[in-house]
């Protein structure tokens, strides 16, 4: 598969470099074909393998940056996953061992992962299938794919305290684990520390500009795209919900795009 090419925006100051294509929750075409091919039963591949290291192992090797969610459990480890709740429990309610006691796809399926990707084999399966910050940036630093890494702070707008909390335990691990390129976005634009503001209606793009600075990144919902407004913004503009079918050269000001379809 080849390896999409990096963009550096020199125009403006300090800027870090930022994969074109960034897996949306490590999903992408790859994923599913290789779950496919390996168990050609399974069923809700998406559901099942967003957010795993199986999926970012994918997309790093295939050359593309990811997206994942932040959220913190009740015994502090930041996991990476997307729903503020599972089995109607909420996540930071729950430790890091309940969360994982769970598991949705077979040991059988797990095997063949870890045999076809030898990377994986020491790591415990449930690790694989709902992964730490840490698990993801130790893959990441063995692999050194030198892609984006887009880190949503995932808290609902009235618990911007729990935000600050992990974005400052993310920051301090992802400075011990000596990381880079990474963007640190959320739809609370009340976090102090953000890199990227996210928008999905005109309500959050009107904050979203509000808090940019000169070295953040605006990150708007694809149905966005064509408002007015968006000409106006120097910084560099990222898209998320971007379709299949879009080719992504005739985007005009946006500059990468965050999709479940990056091949």
């Amino acid at each position: 598969m080849k390896k999409i090419c990096s963009l550096k925006f020199d125009s403006i100051k300090n800027m870090k470099t930022i994969t074109k294509k960034i897996a949306h929750r490590g999903l992408s075409p790859a994923l599913i074909e290789t779950i496919q091919d390996l168990a050609p039963e399974t069923e809700n591949i998406e559901q099942n393998f967003e957010n795993t290291l199986i999926g970012f192992l994918i997309s790093f090797k295939s050359g593309f940056g990811i997206e994942t969610d932040c959220q913190l459990t009740k015994d502090g480890h930041i996991i990476l996953f997307h729903d503020f709740t599972i089995s109607d429990k909420d996540i930071n309610q729950l430790t890091l061992k309940e969360i994982r006691r769970k598991q949705l796809v077979s040991e059988n399926l797990i095997h063949k992962i870890k045999t076809k990707h030898p990377i994986l084999k020491e790591i415990e399966p449930n690790t694989i299938l709902k992964p730490t910050l840490v698990d993801l940036l130790n893959l990441y630093n063995k692999l050194q794919p030198n892609t984006t890494l887009n880190l949503e702070i995932k808290v609902k707008d009235d618990h911007t305290e729990k935000g600050q909390e992990i974005i400052r335990k993310a920051k301090k691990i992802c400075k011990y684990k000596k990381t880079d390129n990474l963007i640190f976005s959320s739809f609370n634009h009340n976090i102090i520390g953000l890199d990227g503001y996210l928008a999905d209606n005109k309500d959050k793009l009107k904050s979203a500009l509000g808090k940019l600075k000169t070295n953040n990144y605006l990150i708007i919902d694809y149905n966005l795209k064509d408002y007015k407004v968006l000409k106006r913004v120097n910084n560099p503009v990222i898209a998320y919900n971007v379709p299949e079918t879009e080719n992504l050269s005739q985007l005009g000001g946006i500059k990468a795009a965050i999709t479940d379809f990056a091949n």
